[in-house]
């Protein structure tokens, strides 16, 4: 299922979010409580995080912040 982001949440990075458990959760910076609440409403349970000093400021989110195992 599609999750739209609002406009104003591409800055801090609201479509940067890291789907785990097949989609039934996922990972996102807080602050972007419009997608997080879109989210949820679709059944996702959100977890978010902090991310000024590591993501904003370095400009990478939650899968920027991943390596995959295997």
């Amino acid at each position: 299922r599609l999750v739209e982001v609002p406009e104003e949440e591409f800055p801090t990075m609201g479509p940067n979010v890291l789907g785990l458990d097949g989609g039934r959760r996922a990972v996102a910076l807080a602050g972007n409580d419009v997608t997080r609440q879109r989210l949820e409403d679709a059944g996702v349970e959100v977890l978010v995080y902090e991310g000024d000093e590591i993501s904003r400021n370095g400009d990478g989110g939650p899968t920027c912040l991943t390596l995959p195992l295997g």
